[in-house]
């Protein structure tokens, strides 16, 4: 099935032209983490490299020609070009940068110039000592000026995520989150408004990504597994009790993921804690159709409550905000039990 995507529907200031190619936030499972929907600008065509969904733009279609618009009618067998293997030398830099930084202690949770990020993990009742134990680090205001590294601008006020994948279970890169301004708002709704307003991205990554992790080993994997989709997710989570190795966050690619890729055993027990907005539901949805038809039990664990997600819940209410979450995992794992 291909969707007719009107160019109104696509927020202009944030597509970026690529050459080819046009990079948008995907309107269609509401990302706003990454530029997930890839648009070919000679047809119009295009597909969200997260929720899979093929699109045509009408409007770039009609300037193709008459037959770019009859080929519309049946299914493409066009696809977006995936992004490229080699990245641009500018992203090896930026990456290099900030892992020299992490490895000089430079971007530590503790040290007095990330007071900001202390005080708002706190305001989202994350122990610090969870966030380090996590490798969760920050990156200073006026650090790209005092190293003389314009690359490190970008970076700058944000919480610093560590990413890997299990091909590569060595850190590969970052995810950032922007505080710039947290505190003069009254919730992480207004504060992401704010933001989008003054066109400064919440979130940011490397190139390439990976997820918020602790690597194991098929041999060594819990059960069951928890997936969830942001970093404080994870780290509300871990708040909570479950062991680092209990959790994975997905980082926003949680629908593009190949189950072959996770390093479980065939029919192990999978947790699918993603928010309950309409994205998050039709991402699970579909993760858990993809999990299950290469052999593992994917169970859905959503909040209760319409366009919440964990962390939001565990700042609000702790534990007792977590108790579908506690229930699920402890069938789950009863059930495991019950079977060896």
């Amino acid at each position: 099935m291909v969707v007719s995507l009107p160019l109104a529907q696509l927020d202009l200031r944030d597509i970026r032209d690529t050459g080819p190619y046009l990079r948008a936030f995907c309107p269609i499972h509401g990302s706003d983490h990454q530029r997930s929907l890839s648009i070919h600008k000679a047809s119009g065509r295009g597909r969200c490299f997260c929720c899979q969904e093929r699109v045509i733009v009408p409007e770039l279609a009609a300037s193709a020609g008459r037959s770019a618009l009859h080929r519309s009618a049946s299914p493409p067998s066009w696809q977006p070009a995936p992004p490229a293997a080699h990245k641009p030398s500018w992203q090896h830099r930026e990456t290099a940068l900030l892992k020299q930084l992490a490895a000089h202690g430079v971007l530590r949770l503790d040290r007095e110039e990330a007071w900001n990020a202390q005080a708002y993990l706190e305001a989202r009742h994350i122990p610090l000592a969870v966030a380090q134990r996590a490798g969760v680090s920050y990156l200073a205001p006026g650090a790209a000026k005092r190293y003389g590294e314009p690359l490190l601008a970008r970076w700058e006020d944000r919480l610093l995520f560590p990413l890997a994948l299990p091909t590569q279970p060595e850190q590969r890169g970052y995810a950032g989150r922007l505080l710039t301004g947290w505190q003069s708002v009254p919730h992480e709704g207004k504060h992401k408004e704010v933001l989008a307003h003054e066109q400064k991205p919440r979130w940011i990554k490397t190139n390439p990504a990976g997820w918020f992790w602790q690597p194991f080993t098929p041999a060594q994997h819990p059960i069951p597994l928890i997936l969830v989709e942001g970093p404080f997710d994870r780290l509300a989570l871990l708040s909570a009790g479950f062991a680092p190795e209990e959790v994975i966050s997905l980082v926003g690619i949680a629908p593009g993921i190949e189950p072959g890729r996770l390093p479980l055993r065939a029919g192990s027990s999978i947790l699918l804690a993603f928010d309950s907005d309409p994205g998050g539901k039709t991402a699970a949805k579909r993760l858990q159709q993809q999990l299950r038809q290469a052999g593992y039990d994917a169970v859905l664990a959503l909040p209760h409550t319409e366009g919440q997600d964990w962390s939001a819940l565990w700042s609000r209410a702790g534990r007792d905000g977590l108790d579908a979450l506690y229930a699920y995992h402890a069938l789950l794992a009863h059930e495991f039990s019950s079977t060896r």
